[in-house]
C-alpha cells in the first residue's frame, strides 16, 4: 500500500460519511454464548446453562447442592526446615536443613498425597500458597518464608488435628498452624 493513500485512510477514519456495523456481544451473557462458553457435559449431563440479562425474569439463581456437616479447616505450614533440630553442630545442621527443605520442595505434591490417602475421611483438599508468613519459634528465632496451605473440607476436628500432626512430622516442622472451621478456633500443633 502506498504510504500516501495510507495516511488518507487514517486522516478520513471516523468521518460522517463513513458507516459501522456493530458485529459482537451488547452484553456480558451474549459474549458468552458468542464464544461458545458450554459446561461439559461429562461431568454433569442434565447440567443446565442459565444466562443473566437485567430484562429477562429467568436470572441467574445459586442453589445448595450439597452441605458439609463437618466443615474441616485449613492447616498452614511451611516446607522450609529451620525450627526442628537436626544436629548440635551449626555446619551440619545448616546442609541437613537445606537438604530437607529441598526434598519437602521437590516432593511436596506426593507428601501430601500420601496423608490424603492415608485418611479416607478427607472428601476435598485445595492446596496453595496463600500466604507469606513469619513466626516466632521457641527459641525467640524469627522465621520468614512462604507458607503452603492445605484446606480440607468435611472432616471432624479429630481427622483434622491427626491430619495436621502427620503434615508437621513429614514436613519436619515443629508446629503447624490450624484454623478449624468447626469450633472456629485457631491453634498449633505439633
Amino acid at each position: 500500500m502506498d504510504i500516501r493513500k495510507f495516511i488518507d485512510k487514517v486522516k478520513n477514519f471516523g468521518s460522517l460519511n463513513e458507516t459501522y456495523e456493530v458485529v459482537g456481544a451488547n452484553n456480558l451473557m451474549e459474549a458468552i454464548k458468542l464464544n461458545g462458553f458450554t459446561i461439559n457435559r461429562n461431568n454433569d449431563p442434565n447440567a443446565k446453562t442459565t444466562y443473566f440479562q437485567s430484562n429477562v425474569e429467568n436470572e441467574l439463581t445459586e442453589e445448595i447442592d450439597f452441605e458439609f456437616e463437618d466443615k474441616g479447616g485449613i492447616i498452614v505450614f511451611s516446607v522450609e526446615v529451620n525450627a526442628v533440630e537436626l544436629s548440635n553442630n551449626k555446619l551440619v545442621k545448616f546442609i541437613r536443613q537445606k537438604i530437607e527443605t529441598a526434598k519437602n520442595i521437590l516432593f511436596k505434591s506426593s507428601k501430601i498425597n500420601k496423608i490424603i490417602y492415608n485418611n479416607p475421611e478427607i472428601q476435598g483438599v485445595t492446596i496453595g500458597n496463600f500466604v507469606k508468613g513469619r513466626y516466632v519459634a521457641k527459641n525467640g528465632s524469627l522465621y520468614d518464608e512462604t507458607s503452603l496451605s492445605v484446606e480440607i473440607i468435611g472432616i471432624t476436628s479429630d481427622v483434622l488435628n491427626k491430619v495436621a500432626e502427620e503434615l508437621a512430622k513429614e514436613f519436619k516442622q515443629e508446629t503447624v498452624l490450624v484454623k478449624n472451621y468447626n469450633d472456629n478456633k485457631i491453634y498449633l500443633v505439633k
